[in-house]
């Protein structure tokens, strides 16, 4: 599993061999809220046509800064921007989204979570843009039962709504 996520991070963003015209990148700043936590991060994003393909890492607000439990979460999705004009980018999104989390400070009690989003983002301006996405999807918590010892899935709703600044490098 980690060597297919490391191939295809390297084909997303990798200059391919017979790429000849000039790729566009951009590092996005955004704050937003899940159905776990306000969660604040970056993205790295790479155009590719009409797609945009990113890489994110992002932190939860309130477990790690007023809780002190450290809870992050990595994200690697697409864009597909069917409005592209030189000052509005308008598209459906689809990301997928890794985080973890240790419940207990005094065990090593890690819970982890495995979201598949699908919604819109928009963006406005020149070289700073601001904007913001909203998903919704599938997720599914997987914990350790202290009872039965075991591993167990909880699968649910996901829900995604973030403003974001973009700044085109």
């Amino acid at each position: 599993m980690r060597s297919l996520l490391f191939l295809l991070v390297m084909l997303l963003y990798c200059k391919p061999i017979l790429y000849s015209q000039a790729a566009k990148h951009s590092l996005n700043y955004s704050f937003g809220i899940t159905r776990f936590d306000f969660f604040t991060g970056l993205e790295y994003q790479r155009n590719i046509g009409r797609f945009d393909p990113f890489v994110g890492f992002e932190v939860g607000v309130n477990r790690t800064f007023f809780q002190q439990r450290f809870f992050p979460k990595l994200k690697i999705g697409t864009h597909y921007f069917i409005v592209r004009s030189e000052r509005i980018l308008l598209g459906p999104t689809l990301n997928y989204g890794y985080s973890l989390l240790n419940v207990n400070k005094s065990t090593a009690s890690f819970h982890r979570w495995h979201e598949v989003l699908g919604g819109m983002r928009f963006l406005y301006g020149g070289k700073f843009k601001i904007g913001a996405t909203f998903s919704g999807g599938w997720t599914a918590e997987r914990f350790p039962n202290q009872t039965t010892n075991s591993t167990e899935t909880v699968h649910m709703s996901a829900y995604n709504g973030a403003i974001l600044v973009s700044y085109a490098l």
